[in-house]
């Protein structure tokens, strides 16, 4: 099993390819759209995320019939991302939520109306607590103002969008065409002479957005007693309220339709705090800018059994800011990656002259993702939380320690976890620690759970820094720097083997010893290039130690094959631990090196590039240097004597060293 999984990393198959999104508009040129879907699929993207035009005429229908038709004779994927503005046409004096002028501090956050025979009475009235908008609920007679969109937006993507393309395509239903996405789902409310836009998931508080009608439970949530009237109270009121109906009607009416149709509904949170969203869908995701979010609904899908879970990459950054996402994607367990523009959403995000930058950039994506794609991870802690509870500042100082942790919701715990020996189970994932925030609200029930984990020999840590306390706790597997920063260490296995993860975002180099308990051989796996190497270990107390050396911005994979034994390095030296030769600049002014007798490896490295570029030595292809760490071996193409390396563009800092 660990040689298939070595021959899936030199070679990563297409299950586990990126997808990109894509234009499909009424005037395209066919030919243009065959020939740029074929150089997407040369440049290893495993589907296409269709821009839904908002048309559904027969050319825009023709065009990506054109687009099935040969992704299907690729074996890609397509999606088509309904997030469109789409029209509804109704009106009324119904219930809305708007925000007041938030400069008016003096205003309360919330009033509350009741419509009643002679006329509106104010019933609740809260003050603006710290950093809450200031808004008014209630009823209004301005046509200018989206009203009740709520239960009308799914019957309009459904009837717009979603039924369009299904009569058109039903072949494709399910193989081809994967699903549907909603990435930035909004409504356009037409009135006479006025139009509105309500966004959902850009920023529940700053846009328009109906409360479903649902007036009276949201009062009658403010009005019960035991709910403390503070700002702090009447938001979390306010957003379940907002999510409860926006689910309602419009997540679960296209989810059902989906699933009808054999069909995954892809879709963002649209709180990025918020777990309640994977209830609804099918293939949640998120932005991989943001950690904790994507994290979120990445253990969400995971709880539930989702297929899918999926992270936006913003195309338009620079290169190695691509790299921090994907290793965001690694470390918070999104198997599915989009590469999107949204600067110029007609443009390639990479550009149409950088078909070897596609290539690299998929395959480092496809090696890293594939470690989250199937099997499980191995966290250290679970950290509870609830919808009107996340200890997002808690968490943030585990991430920062390295400290390897799944997000587990109340709901998960108390439906679906059993208690067994010193672990909390669900599915395939064990929990020996759970981390509370004391500020959590915690009932008879949850404490009677948890108890069962205590009693049984496991680990419950409640307080206001629980991160500090588990920090404290002495770890098994564990990583001993060398005095500079940690790593990220994230840990999966698959089929019996083990694979840890060692991700530098920090701006110096990561060095120390990572001691693991584990008895079995390991390999090192370069992502970017795919090489593998034998990884050899010194015997320490407990276990064994494997030296680790990541680069700034750089990233390692070690792979333990349950069927080999450690390689000790006092039976096979590493060259580099017999220390360094000779250092000699090449690739910029100058392009040739001397190589002296007696070297047992040489690499190139660089300081910077402006990109990708291919590195011959000898005028043979050596490799590409595309991510960081900017490093080949050359060492099977370097002879005794005077060589030559050569770079395709301008290099900065370009060296040669050799090593005894």
């Amino acid at each position: 099993m660990f040689d298939l999984f070595c021959g899936i990393w030199s070679e990563p198959g297409c299950a586990y390819a990126p997808f990109i999104t894509m234009n499909v508009r009424d005037e395209d040129d066919p030919v243009m759209l065959s020939k740029r879907l074929n150089r997407l699929y040369k440049a290893g993207f495993g589907g296409v995320v269709i821009r839904h035009a908002g048309s559904c005429s027969d050319p825009y229908f023709s065009r990506l019939g054109l687009i099935l038709e040969k992704a299907k004779n690729r074996g890609m994927s397509v999606i088509i991302e309904a997030d469109d503005s789409v029209v509804s046409e109704r009106s009324g004096k119904l219930g809305r939520l708007c925000p007041m002028d938030s400069a008016a501090a003096h205003l309360p956050a919330f009033r509350v109306f009741r419509k009643t025979e002679k006329g509106r009475t104010a019933s609740v009235s809260l003050t603006a607590g710290e950093g809450l908008e200031p808004y008014e609920i209630g009823y209004t007679e301005d046509p200018s103002m989206p009203d009740r969109l709520c239960d009308a937006y799914a019957e309009a993507v459904i009837s717009m969008i979603l039924e369009p393309v299904s009569e058109r395509f039903g072949k494709y239903l399910g193989s081809t065409l994967a699903g549907f996405m909603l990435r930035r789902a909004g409504a356009e409310c037409v009135f006479p002479g006025e139009t509105g836009t309500v966004p959902w998931n850009e920023n529940i508080y700053g846009g328009f957005l109906s409360s479903g009608g649902d007036m009276e439970a949201l009062m009658s949530l403010l009005e019960e007693p035991l709910v403390k009237k503070t700002g702090r109270e009447a938001g979390h009121i306010m957003k379940q309220i907002l999510c409860s109906c926006f689910c309602r009607y419009a997540l679960d009416p296209l989810r059902k339709w989906c699933d009808g149709k054999n069909l995954l509904l892809f879709a963002d949170s649209f709180d990025p705090l918020d777990p309640t969203v994977a209830d609804h869908v099918s293939a949640p995701g998120a932005c991989l800018s943001d950690f904790h979010g994507a994290k979120l609904a990445a253990d969400c899908a995971r709880h539930r059994g989702l297929p899918k879970c999926w992270g936006v990459i913003d195309g338009s950054e620079d290169l190695s800011a691509v790299q921090d996402r994907i290793y965001t994607a690694v470390r918070s367990g999104c198997n599915m990656t989009v590469i999107v523009n949204d600067a110029d959403p007609c443009a390639d995000p990479l550009g149409e002259e950088r078909e070897e930058d596609l290539r690299i950039v998929t395959s480092f994506i496809k090696r890293m993702s594939w470690l989250a794609s199937s099997g499980s991870d191995l966290p250290e802690a679970a950290v509870l939380c609830s919808p009107e509870h996340l200890p997002k500042r808690q968490a943030g100082k585990l991430a920062e320690a390295g400290y390897s942790f799944n997000y587990l919701t109340v709901r998960d715990l108390m439906e679906r976890a059993h208690v067994h020996g010193d672990g909390i189970h669900i599915d395939r994932y064990e929990y020996g620690t759970v981390l509370v925030d004391s500020a959590m609200r915690i009932d008879a029930e949850i404490l009677r759970k948890l108890g069962e984990l205590m009693a049984g020999g496991g680990v419950c840590i409640r307080s206001g820094g629980f991160a500090q306390a588990a920090l404290q706790v002495p770890r098994g597997d564990h990583f001993r720097t060398d005095g500079g920063p940690d790593p990220f260490i994230s840990r999966y296995r698959k089929s019996g083997c083990d694979f840890t993860v060692f991700c530098n975002p920090h701006d110096e180099p990561v060095s120390g010893e990572y001691i693991t308990e584990n008895s079995c051989g390991s390999k090192w796996f370069d992502p970017v290039n795919g090489d593998i190497s034998p990884a050899f270990c010194s015997a320490v107390d407990k276990g064994f130690s494997y030296r680790v050396t990541v680069p700034s911005g750089g990233c390692a994979v070690l792979g333990a094959d349950p069927g080999a034994l450690p390689l000790l390095r006092e039976e096979a030296p590493d060259p580099r631990e017999t220390g360094l030769i000779s250092s000699e600049a090449a690739g910029t002014d100058k392009d040739t090196f001397s190589a002296d007798r007696g070297f047992a490896k040489a690499e190139f490295s660089v300081d910077g590039i402006g990109g990708f570029t291919e590195v011959r030595v000898n005028g043979k292809k050596a490799g590409t240097l595309a991510l960081r760490p900017y490093t080949l071996d050359i060492s099977r193409l370097t002879s005794e004597g005077v060589n030559t390396v050569k770079t395709g563009r301008p290099v900065k800092g370009g060296v040669v060293r050799l090593y005894r």
